[in-house]
């Protein structure tokens, strides 16, 4: 089924074609008391920049491993404060649970390993890992990219 802007899911829930659609989610944390919802339930906006001001958006996000290997998942970009934060991304490959991509600021060789071995690589393949967002930054005009070393 298609997303709409009426669309709500766990994020553990979201595909490709979600975040093809609908580059930018946010928790719907004022819909927790709707029956069957909780705190992971995001909706998508219509924006097709991210917004300012925001905290723990989930934004389209292309992946580039060390060996150039390309995947496509989301990163959480929080806009609250003066600096963008970017954290912890998923690649979506289709397996679940996803793989996670470690927080630029957070990285353990424990996830480094769990990453590469998820994706039936060695460290040394796929760190540094880039990533390119799909949406700029709301008054950007550049889509902000860096890497998880």
């Amino acid at each position: 089924m298609a997303a709409t802007l009426k669309t709500r899911k766990p994020v553990h829930r979201l595909t490709l074609g979600d975040l093809a659609k609908f580059p930018v989610w946010e928790y719907a944390v004022d819909e927790q008391d709707v029956v069957g919802q909780d705190e992971t339930w995001v909706r998508p906006l219509k924006n097709v920049s991210i917004p300012k001001g925001r905290y723990s958006l989930t934004v389209a996000a292309d992946f580039t491993t060390a060996n150039g290997r390309s995947y496509q998942g989301f990163v959480g970009v929080t806009t609250a404060d003066a600096d963008v934060e970017i954290g912890q991304g998923v690649i979506l490959d289709g397996r679940y649970p996803h793989l996670f991509v470690p927080n630029p600021d957070v990285v353990t060789e424990k996830t480094r390993v769990d990453l590469a071995a998820g994706l039936g690589l060695h460290a040394s393949e796929v760190f540094p890992i880039s990533y390119k967002l799909r949406a700029p930054v709301q008054r950007e005009k550049a889509h902000r990219s860096g890497q998880v070393r």
